[in-house]
């Protein structure tokens, strides 16, 4: 459970055409953060207010998923100035890290940082893909005793969320 990207085990989830990358963010480039340089590797997915990319932390080498968001956007909705409503904020898993903090089956941010152009948050990277792309490569679905225990992770993040008086608003095969 978590907006990095999902974790179902198996081959990583690929993206068959380029996307196009948010302006100033992220492909082939190096970006520094707090903790440590990212190498941002890879697109994984679209998001609602931006684009997730795999990274490799240069100093420790582990990966990671970047959340790159608009800077433009997250202030156009921090003054409030949306047309419409929407569920979440770009930053939500920022605004919440606190309170999910060392749950088990929720992926854990690392970090967050602003550069000039966008807003990055980095998450633990969830290796897996994510269910939808999971079922795609299975047009006949999952076994039963597969499907219980993809359901099962899912449940234990979800609940516990909800022990900390949290709720996820966007429970999808993509999150």
């Amino acid at each position: 459970v978590g907006a990095a990207a999902g974790g179902v085990g198996g081959p990583e989830a690929h993206s068959a055409a380029p996307v196009p990358e948010p302006t100033g963010c992220a492909l082939g480039r190096t970006i520094e953060g707090g903790k440590e340089p990212y190498k941002v590797e890879e697109h994984l997915q679209r998001a609602i207010f931006g684009d997730v990319w795999k990274a490799v932390g240069l100093s420790s080498g582990r990966r990671f998923a970047v959340k790159a968001v608009d800077m433009d956007m997250v202030r156009q909705l921090s003054n409030g100035s949306q047309d419409i409503q929407l569920c979440e904020t770009p930053l939500s898993e920022v605004c919440y890290d606190e309170h999910m903090r060392a749950l088990e089956h929720v992926v854990q941010m690392e970090e967050h940082f602003g550069a000039q152009s966008c807003h990055y948050v980095v998450s633990e990277l969830a290796s897996g893909g994510d269910l939808l792309e999971a079922l795609k490569q299975r047009p006949g679905g999952f076994y039963e005793q597969q499907a219980q225990g993809l359901i099962r992770q899912a449940v234990k993040g979800l609940v516990s969320l909800h022990e900390r008086g949290l709720a996820m608003q966007d429970v999808s095969l993509e999150n």
